[in-house]
C-alpha cells in the first residue's frame, strides 16, 4: 500500500476561501466603480483581455488608499467563512506551516490573517504604495497580478526537490 507522507504547508488564497468575498468587487462598489470593474474581469475571464492588464486598470478605477485597505481588511473578517478560523486553528495545533498567496491587496489580506493567527511573513500579496495623505500612488510590480503569478509565487517558496 502507498502511503503518501504528511505535508507540512498549507497554502490559502483570502478571497473568496477565507473570506466569502471578493475584495476588488467590494471597492469597486464602495467607489461607485462595481460595473466598470465587473465588466473588466469577465472580459478578463473570457480570455478576451490578458489578466495583466484588466489588474492594473482595476486598480486605476479603484485607487484604494489605506482607508480603503484598512476598511476592506475589517470586510474580510466580517464575511470570513465559517469555519475558516476553527481549520486554521486545528492546522496551527498540528504545528503546520500556513502561508497565505493571494492576488488580493496586501494590507487588507494582512488584516485577515493576522484575526486568523498567520504570521505576516507567510502572507504573500500585492503590495499598494500609498503617500503620506494615504492615497493610492501605485501597485508594486508582483507576478500575483498576472495570470499564473500564485503558481510562480508558490514555486519561488516551496522548490520542487529533486531527486
Amino acid at each position: 500500500m502507498n502511503v503518501k507522507p504528511p505535508f507540512d504547508v498549507v497554502i490559502f488564497d483570502c478571497d473568496s476561501t477565507l473570506s466569502a468575498i471578493e475584495g476588488i468587487d467590494e471597492l469597486a462598489v464602495r467607489r461607485g466603480v462595481g460595473e466598470r470593474v465587473a465588466a473588466l474581469t469577465r472580459a478578463a475571464m473570457d480570455g478576451g483581455v490578458p489578466l495583466e492588464q484588466v489588474y492594473g486598470t482595476r486598480l486605476d478605477l479603484v485607487r484604494p488608499g489605506r482607508n480603503d485597505m484598512d476598511w476592506l481588511g475589517r470586510r474580510y473578517i466580517e464575511c470570513m467563512v465559517a469555519d475558516a478560523a476553527r481549520v486554521v486553528s486545528a492546522l496551527h495545533s498540528l504545528d503546520k506551516e500556513i502561508h497565505v498567496i493571494s492576488a488580493g491587496l496586501r494590507g487588507a489580506v494582512l488584516a485577515m490573517a493576522r484575526h486568523l493567527g498567520i504570521a505576516e511573513c507567510n502572507v504573500h500579496a500585492v503590495e499598494v504604495e500609498t503617500g503620506a495623505d494615504g492615497s493610492f500612488m501605485r501597485v508594486t510590480p508582483s507576478p500575483l497580478t498576472g495570470a499564473g503569478g500564485k503558481a510562480e509565487v508558490n514555486a519561488s517558496l516551496f522548490p520542487k526537490p529533486e531527486y
